[in-house]
């Protein structure tokens, strides 16, 4: 496909080479260096190929040495469609204006992506983005991420980390939520320690309690 659409924008012509012996005009080419694709055999002493327009005019002499006949029967590529629609003014303003209200959209922002928030609803997000100024339908040039930033992290207080990132006309909000803080434990209630994942105990420093495991000890998730 890539190379369809820069074939496209420089220009290709369709050929037909006729001689007793087509093949040598390709071997040919191909000693010279010159590109030739969908080349389709259509008799004994017909070919038919596609060639980069500026690797049309330096065949030539290959024609002439190979003893072929050269045919254009089909050109195609953006240049042969201005050239062909040249007098249809209206058709090429429309072409222009269509880039220039494509580049022109690309210069607001008309999506605000958040990732990384698990608890904290979307929209909460938003409006608080909004507050800081950041929403959808504002020229991109005046997205200021360092200034969203800091108004999210000091007005939302379940947040730990922001960054924001505009890319295009898409401003990305990635959040860190605060882990909830683990309920306090009275050290004086005998408690025991379980495995949360499977293991290998390295080291066993015992303060106070009695030790269960010894080191070199392989424990299973959920084990004392």
């Amino acid at each position: 496909m890539f190379f369809k659409i820069i074939n496209y924008l420089k220009g290709c012509i369709s050929i037909l080479i006729e001689g007793l012996f087509p093949e040598r005009f390709i071997n040919l080419c191909a000693k010279n260096k010159i590109n030739l694709w969908n080349v389709r055999r259509k008799t004994k002493t017909t070919i038919t190929a596609d060639i980069d327009i500026n690797d049309f005019k330096k065949i030539r002499k290959i024609a002439k040495n190979s003893k072929c006949k050269i045919h254009i029967y089909k050109k195609y590529g953006i240049r042969f469609f201005i050239y062909r629609h040249r007098k249809r003014k209206t058709l090429a303003l429309g072409f222009v204006a269509f880039f220039i209200i494509i580049w022109v959209l690309t210069q607001f922002v008309w999506i605000i992506d958040i990732t990384g928030n698990e608890k904290i609803e979307d929209k909460v997000i938003l409006q608080c983005a909004e507050m800081a100024g950041l929403r959808t339908g504002m020229p991109a040039i005046m997205v200021d991420s360092d200034y969203v930033q800091n108004y999210l992290m000091i007005n939302m207080d379940d947040v730990s980390f922001v960054a924001v990132n505009r890319m295009g006309s898409t401003v990305n909000i990635d959040i860190r939520e605060r882990e909830e803080k683990r309920e306090h434990f009275d050290k004086n209630i005998p408690s025991n320690i379980v495995a949360s994942q499977s293991g290998v105990i390295e080291s066993v420093l015992v303060q106070s309690g009695t030790a269960t495991v010894k080191k070199g000890d392989v424990v299973y998730k959920g084990q004392l």
